[in-house]
């Protein structure tokens, strides 16, 4: 009688384990990655904020954008934190293209991206071909961003970006 139960019991308990779901684990870290933004609308000056999270620590993240025509530009690059996440602050430039643009972050290592439209006014027409100056950036990192990504760059890898 005990060694029936006991059989019973066996069968319960692997029926009961076979539908428990094991968690899925990544050994090389993050699986995705999300982008937000301060605001969906800007003009040449205006400030965004970007925070994105899901990269590998101490990753180097590239900010690219497209433009309404489809050229992509890289922006800058800075540096995840200790979390895997970014926070940084850009600007169009003063000769960007109106309409809808692709903000992105893109990890150099994990490869992981994520994306963001920004409408942006006030800037140069799309059909009017290229009106940028030589040399004049379409979008910037702040300064700030770019000065403590830097001291981020040197101490984690020894080199700024």
């Amino acid at each position: 009688m005990l060694a029936r139960q006991l059989a019973m019991f066996a069968l319960l308990l692997t029926a009961a384990l076979a539908c428990v779901a094991v968690p899925v684990t990544h050994p090389g870290g993050p699986t995705a990655s999300v982008l937000q933004v301060s605001q969906a609308a800007a003009s040449p000056g205006t400030p965004i904020r970007i925070q994105a999270a899901g990269f590998k620590v101490a990753e180097y993240v590239e900010l690219r954008v497209t433009d309404p025509a489809g050229s992509q530009t890289t922006i800058g690059r800075v540096v995840a934190d200790g979390r895997g996440d970014v926070d940084a602050e850009v600007a169009p430039g003063p000769d960007v293209k109106n309409g809808v643009s692709l903000l992105s972050v893109s990890g150099t290592v994990s490869g992981l991206t994520a994306a963001a439209p920004i409408s942006v006014s006030g800037g140069s027409s799309v059909s009017g071909g290229s009106s940028a100056v030589a040399g004049q950036p379409q979008w910037t990192l702040s300064s700030g961003s770019a000065e403590s990504a830097c001291e981020q760059c040197l101490l984690v890898h020894g080199q700024a970006p």
